[in-house]
């Protein structure tokens, strides 16, 4: 079978890297091509293992974020030439890859995002067979803030017309049902190809913060309610961002430099889960959230947000532990302060293990297939 797969960014994490992952796995049996829209991470990640690629532009459909010195008018004046743009380079882009395309037309197309919509339009003027791999809360201004330059009506018709979509959570799976009334998505979920050299039984209070720096994602919240609970802890925060939330980081972090350290990215997982022995995501509305399942993998005590998808791995007081509100991560240590406590932590940490492995290549793979022979009689036309 031959699969050509769009991708809307050429970094290698989050959505990128659970797309080429899975095609790793995919291309011992199949014929598998890249569609990227610029040079990147990705492209070096493609290159290496011998992979086909085109670069085309794979324009956006999301509102840019006015930033707090924008004035609201030039703002509205920035999105309406933005909405422009996109009209325009979705048409030129759209003719331009089914040129491209329609010589050598693939059996299947992988629409890795729903926030790029281009690999839909090209697969039913081809009328090829589209799968749309949705990775965000799309069009919701809450929580994760992905809003779109059209009604949710508009984004949801366009959605729709993929033949198979899928999500990596049951919370993406019920969100994407409420907001574009759309029931028909099946559940991938990510797939952790992660065996860590490094493991480490002690519990510490070293904590780690694995996320792109943002309001969403919580540093500066988890550090604040650090610093006054357990004054004594230490956290390392891997991540990059560029906004005031960063700033604002990157100040309390200069105020106590001997209990915080941020890292930037970093993508030796190993290097990463080898740095602390207590993991905490406190990402809101996390529709996966692959790192909570690379740190249990790596053996680590792990700590989520009574949040989207991460109560769907983590059972309280099992297999790691949930909050609400952050000082309850540090009441919760306390508690277990105890030679019994580190030893039922040592349990927890021991189910952590044994639950990620839900998460293996050749689980994730087999799913797919089984939803791909499902939806589209592949065996018929393979």
């Amino acid at each position: 079978m031959k699969i050509l797969v769009y991708s809307h960014d050429a970094s290698f994490y989050g959505a990128t890297k659970a797309i080429f992952e899975l095609t790793n796995e995919l291309r011992a049996e199949h014929n598998i091509k890249y569609v990227i829209p610029t040079h990147g991470m990705l492209e070096k990640k493609l290159y290496e293992y011998n992979y086909e690629y085109v670069i085309s532009n794979n324009p956006s459909w999301l509102v840019p974020d006015r930033k707090s010195d924008y004035s609201r008018w030039n703002f509205i004046k920035h999105c309406v030439k933005t909405w422009l743009t996109f009209n325009n380079a979705i048409k030129s882009e759209c003719k331009r890859n089914i040129d491209i395309i329609g010589c050598n037309r693939p059996d299947l197309i992988i629409v890795n995002t729903s926030v790029a919509p281009l690999g839909i339009y090209v697969a039913k003027k081809l009328d090829i067979p589209c799968i749309l791999w949705i990775h965000e809360t799309i069009c919701n201004k809450n929580g994760w803030y992905v809003p779109t330059f059209f009604s949710k009506m508009r984004v949801g018709h366009v959605l729709n017309k993929a033949n198979i979509i899928m999500g990596p959570s049951k919370f993406l799976k019920d969100y994407v049902e409420k907001a574009f009334h759309i029931s028909k998505m099946q559940i991938l979920p990510n797939m952790i190809d992660y065996n860590p050299k490094y493991t480490n039984d002690n519990v510490k209070y070293l904590f780690g913060i694995v996320a792109s720096i943002s309001e969403r994602k919580g540093q500066v919240e988890f550090l604040e309610s650090m610093i006054k609970y357990m004054p004594n802890a230490n956290v390392v925060m891997y991540g990059s961002g560029e906004n005031d939330y960063s700033l604002k980081l990157q100040s309390i972090i200069a105020e106590y430099p001997y209990n915080a350290e941020l890292r930037g990215f970093e993508n030796d997982l190993d290097v990463i889960y080898s740095s602390f022995d207590i993991y905490v995501n406190m990402g809101v509305d996390e529709t996966f959230g692959r790192t909570t399942i690379e740190a249990m993998r790596a053996g680590k005590l792990v700590f989520g947000r009574r949040s989207g998808a991460t109560v769907e791995h983590i059972t309280h007081g099992y297999n790691g532990f949930l909050f609400d509100d952050v000082k309850d991560i540090f009441s919760i240590l306390q508690e277990y302060d105890s030679y019994e406590g580190q030893r039922k932590i040592a349990e927890i940490r021991q189910r952590g293990r044994e639950y990620s492995m839900k998460y293996e290549p050749n689980m994730v793979t087999k799913k797919f297939m089984s939803i791909i022979n499902e939806k589209l009689n592949y065996k018929v036309w393979e």
